[in-house]
């Protein structure tokens, strides 16, 4: 794993536990009813979605997300499927509107990264280290360039592989900075959920693959033995389905939150590259920076918060140099 990535985090945690991630498909069927409940629910999810395109310039955002409403912003549809650029806009103040009424409190996590910079190297070096102890091999192009992965009978194109390598890197980070929040505001939580979206190309392959990284690598490892020092034990698996207020099972996407937290994916990129968001939206100067003051906005109102990681952060490589080198 990275120097820079494993210096941050263990430059912010303290002591070590034990591990128990290794689940392979989670069904999370009781999220509705979280109070009732001795877990809480994290929503991640990606934008751009859940692979690591070589060939895409800017950023790439990971957010996490914690909600004391299960029920969300009401009326709010997916960012993605929210057209024209008019409606977007008016579902934004729908959302501000929604927080300082107080109808809901979140709390945010969002790492970000260039898929040409330290995400892509995190991830090469990641299944690179790994390659054996996975009984896995590239297969390479007409040019000698890989395309794809083959492991345990499966074959991986090389961008989803290496969204599985940023993914199984990233969880624990937005783990551990979600974990202080969510005991501030719970003290009988028993577990963790980080639910995620429908991992492109095979999901169940996709975390099996997630799950053997974690359980052989011992930079991950380690990570989730510090986030494993608490009270909580954590599990993460695709969010297929849901149980809705009339008890009729849901696809996971159209979870409240999984609406919300598609949102919010949106903001991190605002706030950490305007201009990618600017161009792909077709948004004016003002409207970018609308998207990116609700991410600011978590960080000032009661009951929320927000934490945005720039691993290509300048300032931040070289925080992580000096405490390297302590």
């Amino acid at each position: 794993m990275n120097d820079h990535l494993m210096g941050w985090f263990f430059s912010y945690i303290r002591e070590i536990d034990f591990l128990i991630i290794l689940k392979v498909r989670v069904l999370f069927q009781v999220c509705l009813n979280m109070n009732k409940e001795k877990f809480v629910p994290v929503f991640i999810d990606g934008k751009p979605p859940e692979v690591l395109n070589l060939g895409l310039s800017g950023y790439q955002c990971l957010v996490g997300l914690t909600s004391n409403n299960m029920k969300g912003v009401e009326g709010l549809r997916p960012y993605k499927k929210t057209t024209p650029k008019k409606r977007k806009m008016s579902s934004v103040d729908k959302i501000i509107q929604s927080f300082d009424k107080g109808d809901i409190q979140v709390d945010v996590v969002g790492v970000a990264g260039k898929p040409k910079g330290s995400f892509i190297q995190n991830s090469t070096n990641l299944i690179n280290k790994n390659k054996e102890k996975l009984g896995g091999r590239w297969i390479v192009n007409e040019h000698g360039a890989p395309k794809s992965f083959y492991c345990g009978g499966h074959k991986y194109p090389i961008a989803n592989l290496l969204g599985l390598c940023l993914y199984a890197e990233m969880l624990p980070i937005i783990a551990l900075r979600l974990e202080s929040r969510v005991y501030r505001k719970k003290d009988e939580v028993i577990s963790i959920k980080l639910c995620l979206d429908r991992l492109p190309h095979n999901s169940e392959k996709g975390l099996e693959l997630m799950n053997r990284l974690s359980a052989l690598d011992e930079g991950i490892q380690a990570m989730w033995n510090e986030n494993m020092s608490r009270k909580a034990q954590y599990v993460y698996g695709v969010l297929d389905q849901f149980e809705d207020p009339q008890g009729v099972m849901t696809e996971g996407k159209n979870h409240p939150c999984s609406i919300l937290i598609d949102w919010f994916a949106a903001f991190c990129l605002a706030k950490v590259n305007p201009e990618q968001i600017q161009q792909e939206g077709g948004y004016t100067s003002q409207e970018v920076d609308e998207l990116a003051s609700i991410w600011d906005l978590m960080g000032r109102l009661e009951g929320c918060s927000s934490y945005l990681l720039n691993v290509d952060d300048p300032v931040l490589i070289n925080k992580v140099n000096e405490f390297n080198f302590k």
